[in-house]
């Protein structure tokens, strides 16, 4: 982070943990539970004991069973969260700024930004 955005490494460590406590705060009060929580999960890889290659195949073996399960309005309802998401990294990563409480979703009509 530091060599990529050009800052110094205390700078860096500020942006990783802002980033990380606003992906925090979005799966907490959109989806309403605790992204801390393995059981809130479908799958939780131990990467201490799994290398990268186990992970992965793990995860590629359980996409077709996954892909049984979507719905008709799956592929918008992902479009309009990916486009908010979109719109609210544009927002953060302009450290001119600072919202620290930004939230962005997406409505099913249009993009509502509060912060």
């Amino acid at each position: 982070m530091s060599d990529r955005e050009h800052v110094n490494l205390e700078t860096a460590r500020r942006m990783i943990e802002f980033g990380d406590h606003e992906r925090m705060e979005y799966l907490t009060s959109v989806y309403h539970r605790d992204p801390l929580d393995p059981a809130e999960y479908d799958t939780v890889f131990d990467t201490d004991r799994m290398g990268i290659d186990e992970v992965a195949g793990q995860i590629i073996a359980l996409i077709p069973e996954r892909g049984n399960k979507a719905t008709p309005e799956a592929p918008e309802k992902l479009r309009r969260v990916a486009l908010a998401a979109k719109v609210k990294a544009e927002i953060i990563s302009d450290f001119r700024m600072f919202v620290p409480t930004l939230e962005v979703v997406h409505d099913g009509r249009e993009i509502v930004v509060r912060g």
